[in-house]
């Protein structure tokens, strides 16, 4: 059963080829009582977001409100299945006093380490790095699978063919935790491939 409850959304990203979706976006965020109490991380989908209509299509730091229950499916405690036709936007977080509303929703969901989220069963978590040492891409394919390109052909009467770029590069960062402890990880969201295509 779907409950409606408010969403702080922290990032979205680019748009994937589903079989059963055709096209969906991940979100991730921060789920909120109805005072806007921050209670934990959330992972949204499936999102067809470019179908959304215009009012509904969220930024990020938005607050939505939204029906979700909990993905039985999925064992990562924070996946959340949603019916995207019922977002409705809030409003929009402020930015004054160096973020300090924004702060003010992430702060008290802070883990101590990666180590501290994993332990704790947690796929989702913010952490503060003690350095970050670089970021980097690397060459990716340039074009679609091709089952995920007949995905992306199929179309009706109603609904053309969709037209999503394949960006040919991946994204990550290197960062180093107290206890000097490295990682790697991929930079999945939206903005930084749209920021490829930007700037191509």
């Amino acid at each position: 059963m779907y409950y409606r409850r408010k969403i702080l959304i922290v990032t979205k990203t680019y748009p994937s080829i589903s079989t059963k979706y055709k096209e969906t976006v991940c979100t991730a965020g921060v789920l909120l009582d109805d005072d806007e109490t921050p209670l934990q991380w959330i992972r949204i989908y499936p999102i067809r977001f470019r179908d959304l209509n215009s009012d509904q299509k969220y930024k990020k730091w938005s607050i939505i409100s939204a029906e979700i229950k909990k993905d039985e499916k999925d064992y990562r405690q924070e996946s959340y299945k949603i019916n995207d036709e019922s977002i409705q936007v809030i409003r929009q977080t402020k930015t004054d006093n160096n973020w300090e509303e924004r702060k003010s929703f992430l702060f008290p969901l802070k883990f101590e380490s990666v180590n501290d989220i994993q332990g704790k069963g947690k796929s989702l978590g913010l952490i503060k790095p003690k350095t970050i040492k670089r970021s980097y891409l690397q060459e990716d394919d340039r074009d679609w699978k091709p089952k995920q390109q007949a995905i992306l052909d199929q179309g009706d009467l109603f609904e053309p063919s969709a037209d999503i770029e394949k960006i040919p590069y991946k994204f990550g960062y290197e960062f180093t935790e107290f206890g000097d402890i490295n990682h790697r990880y991929s930079i999945i969201d939206w903005e930084i491939l749209q920021l490829y295509r930007n700037c191509r």
